[in-house]
């Protein structure tokens, strides 16, 4: 069935059951939570599509597929819209990776993966702002990396309301095109940035980060030794999705991280509830890992996932390893846990490593600007080290490597062919820091 069919059959599905439970508009954007408007649920039952993750929350709040004796199936629309099997899983983690995964197939279908699924994205966003002249958009891409291998990271998008006015969230989220594009682009707010030009507050600031992306696995069948690979970090300051996107680059796998994950299942909420939703969508991953798949997860161990290590014995697993340098740094930032914390939880990670047999160790170190992303690069390149020094992966892994940067020049390209120059026999030569 074409997407039209698909979405007429999501809204009818939605009317019928708001209907039968006398659930207007108003009451419907309340219980959806999020700060979702009245206006945007009649746009979404009339015409636009609906993101993914409120298709979750939806046939929660409505309570579709519950039989008086169940409850909710937070994937029965998408069983009704023909995008998942009908089957009786409950887990709307699992249910998000499957809804991820779909997103890149989505994105395949279109061809649209890769840089051009990326060069799409912030294309959708600069048509939808400027389409009927209410807003102005400035465009930078940002290229990052050390001299001999220059990767197109991220698009950095500044928007604000062309007449002068003040741009408030209510603005942007308004504006049913506008927030449509940023969301199917993966859009991120970049309160972090300044803008280019004007008043801070005049501003809506936004990246679309290319590396640490969702992407599908070009390979076609799955290395037998290395079905698929985690990464993880108790800090996200060790690059960890990026190393991530690196490796599944190297591997022609897939990329999902469990930042991505968690929010397809909750949407936008607060750090703590964050926190949880990504470490349970890692204990998802751990329990029933995706076949060709690289997935990154950076968290301290917790009641959730208290040995973050503990996937099956076939999966490789890399810990990305803070030294003191970078646990200081961490400990510093706002929110963090104390640094003694950081400590015992490292120790613990650390032990859980030690009784494992396919950890692959990392050490990272607190570094700035260039020499992070050569540290990335070299950690990518000792995991490959490990895995071929231990037959996990055959000297012919490389072979698909040209095909992979001709149809992604601005960062497969870069990445693949620094790791490619620096190919010795069944090493690779990492190179040194500045």
């Amino acid at each position: 069935m074409d997407s039209e069919e698909m979405w007429r059959i999501a809204r009818h599905e939605i009317r019928q059951a708001m209907e039968r439970k006398r659930i207007s508009n108003a009451q419907l954007a309340f219980l959806i939570g999020g700060g979702i408007s009245e206006d945007k649920v009649y746009n979404w039952r009339s015409r636009t599509p609906i993101p993914l993750h409120h298709l979750v929350r939806i046939a929660q709040v409505l309570h579709l597929g519950a039989d008086g004796s169940t409850t909710a199936d937070p994937g029965y629309l998408f069983m009704k819209m023909g995008l998942i099997a009908d089957t009786n899983e409950s887990d709307v983690y699992a249910l998000a990776y499957r809804l991820q995964r779909l997103r890149s197939r989505m994105d395949e279908t279109l061809g649209r993966l890769g840089s051009q699924s990326r060069a799409y994205g912030a294309q959708l966003i600069l048509d939808a702002a400027i389409r009927d002249g209410a807003w102005s958009v400035e465009f930078k891409r940002s290229f990052e990396g050390p001299h001999d291998c220059r990767i197109h990271v991220a698009d950095h998008l500044t928007v604000r309301k062309a007449d002068g006015s003040q741009t408030t969230e209510e603005a942007i989220s308004g504006d049913e095109e506008l927030s449509r594009a940023l969301w199917a682009a993966h859009a991120l707010r970049d309160s972090a940035r300044a803008p280019q030009s004007g008043p801070n507050d005049d501003w809506s600031r936004w990246s679309i980060p290319h590396v640490g992306s969702p992407m599908s696995p070009s390979a076609r069948s799955t290395h037998p030794m290395v079905p698929s690979v985690c990464c993880y970090s108790i800090t996200p300051l060790t690059l960890t999705n990026s190393i991530a996107h690196f490796l599944a680059l190297a591997l022609g796998y897939g990329l999902t991280t469990t930042r991505l994950l968690a929010f397809e299942a909750e949407g936008p909420v607060s750090a703590p509830t964050a926190r949880r939703a990504r470490s349970t969508a890692h204990r998802v991953l751990l329990e029933s890992p995706p076949a060709r798949r690289v997935w990154a997860h950076s968290s301290l161990p917790d009641e959730i996932t208290p040995n973050p290590l503990a996937a099956p014995s076939d999966v490789p697993v890399v810990w990305l390893r803070e030294d003191d340098s970078l646990l200081e740094a961490y400990a510093r930032t706002p929110g963090a846990p104390r640094l003694h914390t950081l400590h015992a939880r490292r120790d613990e990670v650390a032990n859980a490593a030690a009784q494992a047999d396919r950890v692959f160790t990392v050490t990272q170190t607190a570094l700035d600007g260039t020499d992070r992303w050569q540290q990335a690069l070299n950690a990518t390149l000792q995991v490959l080290n490990e895995l071929r020094t231990h037959s996990f992966l055959s000297s012919t892994v490389d072979r698909q490597w040209p095909s992979a940067m001709r149809g992604d020049p601005a960062l497969a390209g870069p990445v693949l062919r620094w790791l490619q120059r620096r190919m010795t026999g069944t090493h690779l030569e990492p190179q040194p820091l500045t």
